[in-house]
């Protein structure tokens, strides 16, 4: 019995994965915001997005006439 109480005492000291709770209740006055993401949301991050393409960040840049060829080392 006394083994069985001092092996579950031991329990308590050894690190754990991830916060505790009281540092959970104490993370939550800081005031961050949990919001529901369906498919409203979803919709309205996919219009704000933009996807620049390659030209269009470098425009003007004249093509190169060198083609990687079969053996070419890079």
């Amino acid at each position: 019995m006394l083994l069985a109480a001092v092996s579950l005492a031991a329990c308590s000291v050894l690190p754990t994965s991830g916060p505790s709770s009281r540092e959970i209740k104490a993370g939550a006055a800081v005031g961050i915001r949990v919001i529901d993401v369906d498919d409203t949301v979803t919709r309205q991050l996919q219009e704000r997005r933009s996807q620049l393409l390659f030209s269009d960040v470098f425009p003007g840049a004249p093509a190169s006439d060198q083609i990687v060829q079969p053996g070419d080392v890079l």
